[in-house]
């Protein structure tokens, strides 16, 4: 049944039930399966393993103390400065 909905998604055909049975054979399901199972999966597997090491990384350079993020905002404000004379100076 999941096959078959897959197919409806996949390629806008109209679910009238018996026309579909011949189309969808068990190659396009494990075809499908792979798909769901390494590139889906493994995507949204990488996103979270990256909020979790963004997350991990981050914690160190959050202190707590105030004279850190003004250096942070003040290293930030010049290299958005820097980055406007290159591109308004061509």
């Amino acid at each position: 049944m999941h096959e078959k909905i897959l197919v409806v998604l996949l390629l806008g055909l109209p679910l009238a039930g018996a026309g579909l049975t011949g189309l969808v054979d068990r190659r396009f399901g494990a075809r499908a399966w792979w798909f769901d199972a390494h590139v889906v999966d493994g995507v949204v597997n990488g996103v979270g393993t990256f909020t979790i090491f963004s997350g991990r990384e981050v914690r160190r350079i959050q202190t707590g103390r105030v004279q850190n993020y003004a250096l942070g905002i003040a290293i930030g404000l010049l290299v958005m400065a820097a980055g406007f004379l290159v591109v308004t100076t061509r």
